[in-house]
């Protein structure tokens, strides 16, 4: 089963502009031991926890890219440069009047049915993180893709949805995808920053969406209208 953990960022006002993020994996079951084990592997040691109560916070919360020093971010992402996952965004500057809700159901419809497609032939999963606004909307959005998709391609997809918790393991990759990617797509990254999108995620990224000049930033085809 392929299974497709999904995430947003950048919804607060302030915010240069606003993401949405998939990580898709052929076995989540893997893919969250892996993460449990750099968990375990952090905050076993001593190097990282400078401040014990910093120690404590990670143990309840696991990684948080917002939270995390830059060294438990460097560890994080050189171990999961090694994991079996595939990466999508999609990214807005607001570009448009259109509002943060209708953006995000607009992006995650645009990622969910790339992914779908890919995946015909298999049954997926759908996981997003709970975000109060938008729990309500995940599956019909799924939905909506799966409707649509099945009327052009013709095929029976085999297609669910859930919503986790921000303890899933899995969901701190998105996380950290979505942080990566934003520092390298938003306004004026540091240099560091503006590299790690590819130091971080180049063995990863499948897909990369600009919705304010409709581009589609492909890993196999390059860009392409979308």
């Amino acid at each position: 089963m392929i299974t497709v953990f999904l995430d947003e960022s950048g919804t607060h006002a302030t915010s240069p502009g606003i993401l949405v993020g998939a990580v898709v994996t052929p076995d989540a079951a893997v893919l969250e031991r892996e993460v449990v084990a750099v968990y375990a592997d952090v905050l076993a040691d001593g190097v990282y926890w400078h401040e014990p109560h910093k120690r404590t916070e990670f143990a309840t919360r696991g990684f948080h890219h917002a939270d995390d020093n830059d060294t438990i971010r460097q560890a994080f992402v050189q171990a999961f440069r090694s994991m079996d996952f595939r990466a999508h965004v999609a990214f807005s500057r607001r570009a448009s009047a259109v509002d943060d809700v209708s953006l995000m159901i607009n992006m995650y419809y645009t990622l969910v049915r790339n992914i779908v497609l890919r995946y015909r032939t298999s049954e997926v999963l759908f996981v997003f993180e709970e975000e109060s606004r938008m729990d309500g909307l995940y599956a019909a959005i799924v939905g909506a893709a799966c409707d649509d998709l099945a009327k052009v391609a013709g095929v029976e997809l085999n297609v669910d949805t859930q919503i986790g918790t921000k303890a899933a393991p899995a969901l701190a990759l998105v996380d950290y995808v979505l942080a990566l990617s934003s520092m390298a797509l938003f306004a004026n990254p540091r240099p560091f920053e503006q590299s790690r999108i590819n130091h971080g995620l180049d063995v990863h990224l499948a897909h990369l969406i600009d919705f304010d000049r409709r581009l589609h930033q492909s890993a196999r085809k390059g860009i392409e209208l979308l």
